[in-house]
């Protein structure tokens, strides 16, 4: 999203928490993602801060199956983009892969609570990621050619 106030918008379009928690969520969300895409890159507190990680997706994907069961088209607001996405089984599908790679972190990490990101889960979330961002660009380049054909 664009801004704090687009999140809180995209957010607010889910409906399903009180209005007065959207502007905290609007902030507390981003912030929560980037702690933690920094502390298990890092290798710090991995199976605390990987339980955490799953616990949002599980929050966004129930969150997201929700409003389409619905038969809600809403703004995803996972894009960071200036162009809105709406929600889609691909993202419940992509979440859910993205918690099995979290379990295997918690199955996999070190006892200490410093130590090297766990090695092929790094890569995977990589992969995992850039297939995000390219469905995501192929998505907006099939929107793109839908607008320009009309």
């Amino acid at each position: 999203m664009r801004t704090q106030a687009d999140f809180g918008s995209a957010i607010a379009g889910y409906e399903l928490i009180p209005q007065r928690l959207v502007s905290v969520a609007s902030r507390a969300i981003p912030r929560a993602e980037v702690a933690a895409g920094m502390l298990l890159a890092i290798g710090v507190y991995e199976s605390a801060v990987a339980v955490l990680t799953s616990l949002l997706l599980a929050v966004f994907s129930a969150a997201m199956a929700v409003n389409l069961m619905r038969g809600r088209v809403i703004d995803c607001g996972c894009t960071g983009g200036a162009v809105s996405r709406p929600i889609g089984w691909s993202h419940v599908l992509l979440n859910l892969g993205l918690i099995c790679l979290s379990i295997l972190v918690v199955l996999r990490a070190p006892s200490g609570a410093f130590s090297p990101p766990t090695e092929g889960v790094l890569p995977a979330v990589l992969v995992l990621g850039a297939l995000g961002v390219a469905g995501s660009l192929a998505g907006h380049a099939a929107r793109a050619l839908r607008v320009g054909a009309r």
